[in-house]
């Protein structure tokens, strides 16, 4: 359960500087919706 916590908390809550301090799931959910605009408009 600690390491299910802890996983949850650095994939859903912890900025990440790599990713201009966003989550991951965040990023994630940033890429797709970009991805998504892309295909509607190409």
């Amino acid at each position: 359960m600690l390491i299910r916590n802890w996983a949850d908390w650095f994939n859903n809550e912890r900025p990440h500087e790599y990713l201009a301090d966003l989550t991951p799931a965040e990023a994630e959910a940033l890429h797709y919706r970009h991805k998504s605009s892309l295909a509607t408009v190409g």
